[in-house]
């Protein structure tokens, strides 16, 4: 059994007078104190200004991005799924250096920090954004998305069903403060990463415009057809009954690939196809070995989005489904 015995002048000190012992779980204390023997400040004290974003509506070829709970991501902010908005109102648009958290539901207190490619740009109601004074707001998000300080973030959750942050929540947060060499050291350091990240979009672009093209589909566009015709021997053969899967437009494309000019092969001959299990919610812990979910996959990478583990045994047991790296 895990206690803690706290001095009631301790418990006077958090500005909600939070007397549940959740608040008081030995791993809180320890971060709390381990913090408050170094260098720290009150990171309350450094927010300039907090504010939420609105409820805007999502179009398509927006002027600005509308950037949601799902693209807060550790650190950077993620562009998959992103939303389009014109209609900003007096909304203030993000500049670089803000720091963007999830306020309520799924992924709450999830944090990333706004790089230039993400300024003037629209968030939604459901998040909370920051504007920080006097330190590096790069090295705060750092602090923020690092094990130490997402765990030591969780000890001022509200809720229960539902859990939410505000600015409460940071009333009782210290953080640690380095020198500004440290600090522009970790700014360039992320800075760097987008960069690299967006270089990588460009070549998989590069890449997806050459396949197109080979495939003389580079400006082809997509037509969803309300009615069509097909042969009742058509759905026997491909031994499915539902109008989506006969949508001429899939036609088109396997028509394309078909008469590539060297060879093409159907994908079953071409790789192995092997089903893993889900374990169920019940084998999932806090940490330990990482296990990847529908969730978890994107369309550039595996992502850590929801990141839930397994035990090192149960590992054991399911590790012949552990993918492989691809080497050519």
């Amino acid at each position: 059994m895990q206690y803690s015995i706290v001095n009631y002048k301790t418990v006077k000190e958090n500005s909600d007078f939070r007397i549940d012992a959740e608040y008081y779980h030995p791993i809180y204390l320890v971060i709390h104190e381990k913090i408050k023997s170094k260098n720290n400040v009150l990171f309350f004290s450094k927010i300039k200004k907090i504010s939420s974003g609105k409820n805007l509506p999502q179009i398509d070829n927006g002027k600005y991005k509308f950037i949601r709970t799902q693209n807060i991501r550790p650190i950077l902010i993620d562009d998959s799924g992103m939303s389009e908005t014109d209609n900003v109102n007096n909304l203030k648009l993000l500049k670089k250096g803000d720091m963007l958290f999830v306020r309520v539901g799924e992924g709450v207190g999830n944090s990333s920090i706004v790089t230039e490619n993400y300024s003037k740009n629209a968030f939604s109601d459901n998040i909370l954004k920051l504007e920080i004074k006097e330190i590096n707001p790069f090295f705060c998000s750092v602090f923020f998305n690092s094990t130490i300080g997402q765990t030591y973030f969780k000890r001022v959750f509200k809720g229960t069903a539902r859990s939410l942050i505000s600015q409460e929540n940071f009333k009782d947060i210290f953080i640690p403060v380095f020198n500004d060499f440290f600090q522009n050291l970790i700014q360039s350091l992320i800075e760097k990463s987008q960069e690299f990240i967006e270089k990588s979009k460009s070549l998989y672009s590069q890449a997806e415009q050459l396949l197109l093209s080979e495939l003389e589909l580079l400006n082809w566009k997509p037509k969803h057809e309300l009615a069509f015709v097909k042969n009742f021997s058509a759905t026997r053969q491909a031994e499915r009954f539902d109008a989506e899967y006969f949508q001429p437009k899939y036609e088109e494309i396997m028509e394309s690939v078909r008469k590539y000019k060297d060879v093409f092969d159907e994908l079953g001959n071409l790789v192995q196809i092997k089903k893993s299990i889900e374990p169920g919610s019940e084998a999932y812990q806090e940490n330990g070995i990482p296990f990847v979910r529908v969730s978890n996959l994107s369309k550039f990478e595996l992502s850590d989005n929801n990141q839930q583990f397994i035990s090192e045994k149960l590992y054991d047991e399911l590790k012949i489904y552990q993918p492989n790296v691809f080497c050519n």
